[in-house]
């Protein structure tokens, strides 16, 4: 087996991308980014290419966002811990009184009960027969 020569992973060339000319942008046409496009040939102007849009500098953030972004957090975790903390409180949950978590899931509680035989019962009495 022949070593092969070691290359330096090749850094992809940034292919400029060819835009729209100034013509099909501003009229909202399809451009098909020949010099001269076949818009601007149909149109009888001179095709002028359009140039990209200049880069924009990254903002950095603000204290103040920041500072907001911090508050939130502490807020949005406070919320979860309540929530965790009344999920166990609520009567049908697993609680450490329970004996397993299994018996709090064996059955519905009653008001559901009553809830789906009353509903049932209606449904018998409208029922066409």
């Amino acid at each position: 087996m022949a070593a092969l020569p070691t290359e330096q992973p090749s850094r992809p060339t940034e292919s400029k991308r060819i835009l729209a000319c100034v013509l099909c942008q501003q009229r909202k046409k399809k451009c098909d980014r020949k010099s001269p496009c076949s818009f601007c040939i149909k149109a009888k102007v001179t095709c002028i290419p359009s140039t990209p849009a200049p880069k924009r500098k990254r903002r950095k953030p603000t204290k103040e966002l920041l500072e907001r972004l911090e508050r939130c957090e502490q807020l949005l975790k406070r919320c979860t811990c309540v929530q965790k903390s009344q999920m166990y409180d609520m009567p049908g949950h697993y609680s450490e009184s329970s004996s397993s978590p299994t018996d709090s899931h064996s059955s519905p509680p009653p008001e559901y009960e009553k809830v789906t035989a009353s509903s049932y019962e209606q449904h018998q009495t409208f029922s066409p027969q």
